[in-house]
């Protein structure tokens, strides 16, 4: 399988249109709805408004598409949520933006370490390009890069030219990430950055444990890169995934 990412071409794309705030509001696939459904459900989020007390406090959930690629399984989607202690009181608004999809079988959702709102051209946009957006910041790299990586769901390999200055060899050539779910292996030199950073020089095959994602092998010299993710707040239900 090839887990790299895949560059588009966006002059082939359907048009979509997208509210004031950038929600797509047409054109939106079936299988993208059903898939997204799907996904929402399992994480326990329901949109609507409850009321909270008698003293006019309710709380207020809505969803919304921004971006997809039907092709590759994937949706970003925001949670929003508006929060009234009582009548007034300022409202609190807070909006979430996931990514979420069907990744080799597995249902997941990933919370975006960045707002969508922050994409230069968010309005002209097509919904691949908001997609390849969100991977651009879970993994840290330019778009310009994106489809060079080599991604084992929340694991990437992210090739580059050399070592950084001041990293040190490290002996260990078998070590696990992403919480122990996926185990690295090396045929070749480990080192680990200032930052604490892995890189690998030589051969390097990725396993997951729970065999929920295929084995990948590549050669070369790579950025190991655990996907950024925001912090989950306690009105979120639970998350899906790795």
């Amino acid at each position: 399988m090839n887990n790299s990412i895949q560059l588009v071409n966006s002059q082939s794309l359907p048009q979509v249109t997208r509210d004031v705030y950038g929600a797509i509001n047409g054109n939106i696939p079936s299988a993208t709805k059903a898939l997204y459904k799907n996904v929402v459900d399992l994480m326990g989020f329901e949109s609507g408004i409850r009321s909270l007390n008698r003293r006019g406090g309710f709380e207020a959930r809505s969803m919304s598409i921004y971006g997809y690629d039907e092709s590759r399984q994937l949706v970003v989607i925001q949670f929003r949520r508006v929060y009234l202690k009582r009548e007034g009181y300022y409202r609190n608004v807070q909006k979430l933006y996931y990514l979420v999809g069907n990744d080799e079988g597995q249902l997941f959702s990933h919370l975006l370490p960045s707002s969508i709102l922050k994409m230069k051209g968010l309005q002209q946009s097509t919904p691949q390009d908001v997609v390849r957006w969100s991977e651009s910041k879970i993994f840290g790299v330019p778009l310009g890069k994106l489809s060079a990586i080599i991604r084992q769901g929340d694991i990437a390999l992210i090739p580059v030219r050399s070592i950084p200055t001041g990293s040190v060899q490290n002996r260990d050539l078998e070590f696990h990430l992403g919480g122990g779910s996926h185990q690295v292996m090396v045929d070749g030199e480990h080192f680990v950055s200032p930052d604490g950073t892995n890189y690998i020089k030589g051969l390097v095959e990725i396993v997951h444990i729970k065999a929920e994602h295929r084995a990948v092998c590549a050669e070369g010299c790579f950025r190991i890169a655990e996907g950024a993710r925001g912090i989950t707040p306690d009105w979120v239900d639970t998350e899906l995934g790795d």
